[in-house]
């Protein structure tokens, strides 16, 4: 279980995720990413990106095991997005929450002017990135909405880390629309109905081979994970392909 940005491993927890994966008889590991929770925080872009997409096949390779189910959140779908791309012999399945892969450059996050965007991380200000991924025909966030979440985020977090996250995270090598076409690995894509990747997903759903694709009504980009249809979509999904 990989998380999702600015958050940690408990997301796993609060949403009630890792102890129904549990009950339902799996071995489940998670892990703090690079600049978050109890992981290290480097203020080095470089030090993100390809690099935690290695992390994945140093943790498989320390604890022996050679292949493993994938469920990446957000950023996490992001990095198992490059971890499917570069390593897909230590896949058995892959569920991106929150995420969507399209073979190509696109979409509000690749849109986004990272520079400016992780300037502002840095600076304790996520206004840029929030007003960047706002989904269409929704109205930007408020002042006061901002204020919230910078209170919320960067009082847990390294706002230097976040933004060198930011910044490296952009050299992640995602798959490639020939890879999508041909993938015969299980995938699904778990996302709520109203998230900002939903674009996305749709052309994800026209071009990948293999893919399933089940939408959250009425959740957005946070709320999706701790809805129980995405605990229940994704151990239906598992116990098809486990």
């Amino acid at each position: 279980l990989i998380h999702g940005f600015s958050v940690t491993l408990e997301m796993w927890v609060h949403t009630g995720i890792l102890a129904a994966l549990q009950k339902a008889g799996y071995r489940v590991i998670t892990y703090d990413l690079r600049g978050h929770g109890h992981s290290d925080k480097p203020h080095d872009a470089n030090q993100y990106g390809m690099p935690e997409v290695e992390d994945i096949v140093h943790l498989l390779d320390h604890l022996e095991i050679r292949q493993a189910h994938i469920v990446g959140y957000s950023l996490g779908g992001l990095i198992t997005d490059g971890f499917l791309n570069r390593h897909p012999d230590r896949v058995r399945s892959v569920i991106f929450g929150g995420h969507g892969s399209d073979g190509q450059t696109s979409g509000p996050i690749a849109s986004m002017d990272h520079t400016k965007v992780a300037a502002a991380i840095a600076k304790s200000d996520m206004g840029p990135f929030m007003r960047g991924t706002s989904p269409p025909g929704q109205p930007e966030p408020s002042p006061e909405q901002v204020a919230r979440i910078n209170k919320m985020i960067f009082g847990r977090n390294d706002p230097k880390a976040l933004a060198a996250s930011t910044l490296g995270n952009q050299t992640v090598p995602t798959l490639a629309r020939a890879q999508l076409e041909t993938n015969t690995i299980p995938v699904l894509a778990l996302n709520g109905e109203n998230d900002f990747f939903m674009g996305i997903v749709e052309k994800m759903a026209s071009v990948m081979n293999n893919l399933e694709v089940l939408i959250i009504p009425k959740a957005d980009h946070i709320q999706a994970a701790g809805r129980p249809e995405f605990t229940t979509g994704l151990l239906g999904f598992l116990s098809k392909h486990g």
